[in-house]
Protein backbone atom coordinates (compact mmCIF):
# COMPACT_ATOMS: atom_id res chain seq x y z
CA UNK A 1 0.00 0.00 0.00
CA UNK A 2 1.76 3.28 -1.36
CA UNK A 3 0.56 6.75 0.18
CA UNK A 4 -0.88 9.34 -2.42
CA UNK A 5 1.09 12.41 -0.59
CA UNK A 6 4.22 13.35 -2.41
CA UNK A 7 7.48 13.84 -0.15
CA UNK A 8 8.41 17.53 0.01
CA UNK A 9 11.68 17.15 -1.89
CA UNK A 10 9.77 16.21 -4.83
CA UNK A 11 8.82 20.28 -4.84
CA UNK A 12 10.98 22.64 -6.76
CA UNK A 13 11.48 25.46 -3.23
CA UNK A 14 13.12 28.25 -4.41
CA UNK A 15 10.83 31.48 -3.99
CA UNK A 16 8.20 28.87 -2.54
CA UNK A 17 6.60 29.68 0.63
CA UNK A 18 5.46 26.84 2.69
CA UNK A 19 2.98 26.10 5.18
CA UNK A 20 4.43 23.61 7.28
CA UNK A 21 2.11 21.46 10.22
CA UNK A 22 4.48 20.51 12.61
CA UNK A 23 3.85 19.24 16.20
CA UNK A 24 5.10 21.37 18.96
CA UNK A 25 2.38 20.85 21.89
CA UNK A 26 6.00 20.22 23.65
CA UNK A 27 5.81 19.67 27.58
CA UNK A 28 6.64 22.65 29.71
CA UNK A 29 7.97 23.31 33.29
CA UNK A 30 8.32 26.17 34.70
CA UNK A 31 8.28 28.07 31.46
CA UNK A 32 11.10 25.88 29.62
CA UNK A 33 10.36 22.72 27.44
CA UNK A 34 11.38 19.89 29.44
CA UNK A 35 11.26 17.64 25.76
CA UNK A 36 12.27 18.63 22.56
CA UNK A 37 11.91 14.57 20.72
CA UNK A 38 8.57 16.47 18.43
CA UNK A 39 10.48 19.23 17.59
CA UNK A 40 13.16 17.86 16.38
CA UNK A 41 11.71 15.43 14.33
CA UNK A 42 10.68 18.70 12.25
CA UNK A 43 13.96 19.85 11.74
CA UNK A 44 15.15 18.45 8.90
CA UNK A 45 11.92 19.67 6.66
CA UNK A 46 12.55 23.16 7.61
CA UNK A 47 16.20 23.16 7.31
CA UNK A 48 15.49 21.81 3.50
CA UNK A 49 13.14 24.28 2.68
CA UNK A 50 15.55 26.86 3.56
CA UNK A 51 18.43 25.45 1.89
CA UNK A 52 16.35 25.07 -1.08
CA UNK A 53 15.84 28.92 -0.68
CA UNK A 54 11.79 28.28 0.21
CA UNK A 55 9.86 30.34 2.82
CA UNK A 56 8.46 28.22 6.38
CA UNK A 57 5.54 29.12 8.01
CA UNK A 58 4.96 27.00 10.97
CA UNK A 59 1.81 26.05 12.03
CA UNK A 60 0.90 24.04 15.43
CA UNK A 61 -1.29 23.97 18.34
CA UNK A 62 -0.37 24.02 21.98
CA UNK A 63 -2.14 23.06 25.22
CA UNK A 64 -6.23 23.24 24.83
CA UNK A 65 -7.34 26.75 24.75
CA UNK A 66 -10.52 26.00 23.42
CA UNK A 67 -10.72 28.55 21.16
CA UNK A 68 -9.83 31.54 22.59
CA UNK A 69 -6.74 33.81 23.19
CA UNK A 70 -4.74 32.54 26.27
CA UNK A 71 -1.39 34.66 26.70
CA UNK A 72 -0.31 32.04 28.78
CA UNK A 73 -0.42 29.36 25.58
CA UNK A 74 0.56 31.11 23.29
CA UNK A 75 3.99 30.53 21.47
CA UNK A 76 5.29 33.88 21.98
CA UNK A 77 6.38 32.05 25.52
CA UNK A 78 8.26 29.64 24.01
CA UNK A 79 9.44 31.98 20.28
CA UNK A 80 13.09 32.46 22.37
CA UNK A 81 13.80 28.56 23.16
CA UNK A 82 12.51 27.71 19.68
CA UNK A 83 14.99 30.07 18.02
CA UNK A 84 17.42 29.08 19.73
CA UNK A 85 16.84 25.17 19.10
CA UNK A 86 16.43 26.30 15.50
CA UNK A 87 19.57 28.26 15.15
CA UNK A 88 17.29 31.00 12.64
CA UNK A 89 15.61 33.68 13.13
CA UNK A 90 12.22 33.85 14.06
CA UNK A 91 9.31 35.80 13.96
CA UNK A 92 5.79 35.17 15.75
CA UNK A 93 3.00 35.49 13.26
CA UNK A 94 0.23 37.54 16.37
CA UNK A 95 -2.95 36.57 15.19
CA UNK A 96 -4.82 36.25 18.88
CA UNK A 97 -7.53 34.14 16.87
CA UNK A 98 -8.71 36.54 14.43
CA UNK A 99 -9.42 37.26 10.82
CA UNK A 100 -8.51 38.20 8.43
CA UNK A 101 -4.84 36.99 8.30
CA UNK A 102 -3.58 39.45 5.67
CA UNK A 103 -1.94 41.73 7.74
CA UNK A 104 -0.38 38.93 9.33
CA UNK A 105 1.86 38.34 5.48
CA UNK A 106 3.34 41.95 6.20
CA UNK A 107 5.70 40.04 8.55
CA UNK A 108 7.10 37.18 5.98
CA UNK A 109 10.11 39.22 5.48
CA UNK A 110 11.59 39.80 8.87
CA UNK A 111 12.88 36.13 9.58
CA UNK A 112 14.04 32.74 8.27
CA UNK A 113 10.77 31.34 10.12
CA UNK A 114 7.32 32.60 10.63
CA UNK A 115 5.43 30.68 13.27
CA UNK A 116 1.96 31.10 13.30
CA UNK A 117 0.79 31.12 16.90
CA UNK A 118 -1.32 28.47 18.79
CA UNK A 119 -3.94 27.17 16.28
CA UNK A 120 -6.39 26.76 18.48
CA UNK A 121 -6.67 30.12 18.61
CA UNK A 122 -9.23 29.56 16.79
CA UNK A 123 -12.76 28.00 17.40
CA UNK A 124 -12.87 26.38 13.98
CA UNK A 125 -9.74 24.79 14.22
CA UNK A 126 -11.23 21.59 15.84
CA UNK A 127 -13.77 21.61 13.59
CA UNK A 128 -12.38 21.21 10.22
CA UNK A 129 -13.46 25.27 9.42
CA UNK A 130 -13.39 25.58 5.59
CA UNK A 131 -13.43 29.34 5.55
CA UNK A 132 -10.41 29.36 8.25
CA UNK A 133 -8.69 27.11 6.24
CA UNK A 134 -8.83 29.01 3.17
CA UNK A 135 -7.86 32.12 5.11
CA UNK A 136 -4.60 30.62 6.55
CA UNK A 137 -4.18 28.91 2.93
CA UNK A 138 -3.22 32.72 1.85
CA UNK A 139 -0.40 32.63 3.91
CA UNK A 140 1.58 29.70 1.59
CA UNK A 141 1.99 28.46 -1.45
CA UNK A 142 1.55 24.81 -0.87
CA UNK A 143 1.22 22.61 2.16
CA UNK A 144 3.24 20.54 3.86
CA UNK A 145 2.29 17.94 6.51
CA UNK A 146 5.15 17.01 9.05
CA UNK A 147 3.48 16.00 12.60
CA UNK A 148 2.43 12.15 11.96
CA UNK A 149 0.50 12.80 15.67
CA UNK A 150 -1.63 14.92 14.86
CA UNK A 151 -2.10 13.59 11.37
CA UNK A 152 -5.73 11.20 12.18
CA UNK A 153 -7.29 14.71 13.53
CA UNK A 154 -10.09 16.39 11.39
CA UNK A 155 -8.54 19.12 11.95
CA UNK A 156 -8.48 23.25 9.92
CA UNK A 157 -4.29 22.92 10.36
CA UNK A 158 -4.19 19.31 8.94
CA UNK A 159 -6.70 18.19 6.90
CA UNK A 160 -8.58 21.59 6.13
CA UNK A 161 -5.35 22.85 4.11
CA UNK A 162 -5.13 20.03 1.92
CA UNK A 163 -8.27 20.87 0.21
CA UNK A 164 -6.49 24.74 -0.63
CA UNK A 165 -3.01 24.10 -1.20
CA UNK A 166 -0.94 21.55 -3.04
CA UNK A 167 0.01 18.88 -0.06
CA UNK A 168 3.21 17.55 0.36
CA UNK A 169 4.89 15.00 2.96
CA UNK A 170 7.48 16.05 5.33
CA UNK A 171 10.82 14.01 6.21
CA UNK A 172 9.68 12.74 9.35
CA UNK A 173 5.76 11.87 7.91
CA UNK A 174 7.48 10.23 5.48
CA UNK A 175 9.28 8.10 7.23
CA UNK A 176 6.49 6.80 9.54
CA UNK A 177 4.61 6.18 6.63
CA UNK A 178 7.27 4.10 4.62
CA UNK A 179 7.72 2.20 7.97
CA UNK A 180 3.78 1.55 7.77
CA UNK A 181 3.86 0.46 4.46
CA UNK A 182 7.18 -2.00 4.87
CA UNK A 183 5.10 -3.09 7.86
CA UNK A 184 1.67 -4.19 5.38
CA UNK A 185 3.52 -5.04 2.43
CA UNK A 186 6.09 -7.90 4.21
CA UNK A 187 3.97 -9.65 7.31
CA UNK A 188 2.39 -12.77 6.99
CA UNK A 189 -1.26 -13.23 6.73
CA UNK A 190 -3.96 -13.83 8.49
CA UNK A 191 -2.48 -11.08 10.89
CA UNK A 192 -4.30 -8.67 13.77
CA UNK A 193 -2.19 -5.48 13.90
CA UNK A 194 -2.69 -3.86 17.53
CA UNK A 195 -1.01 -0.08 16.93
CA UNK A 196 -0.88 2.37 19.70
CA UNK A 197 1.99 5.74 20.66
CA UNK A 198 2.41 7.53 23.88
CA UNK A 199 3.41 11.12 24.25
CA UNK A 200 6.89 11.17 24.18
Amino acid sequence: MKSNVKPIDELTLHDTRVLIRVDFNLPVQDGLVSGWTRFERCVPTIRHIIDQGGQVVLLSHFGRPAGQYDPELSFKVLLPQIQEKLALSCELLDHRGALPLAILSAKQELADVLLFDNTRFFSGETKGDAKLAEAISGLGDCFCLDAFSVSHRNHTSVTGLASYLPTFAGFSLADELEALNETLETISRPCVAIVGGAKV
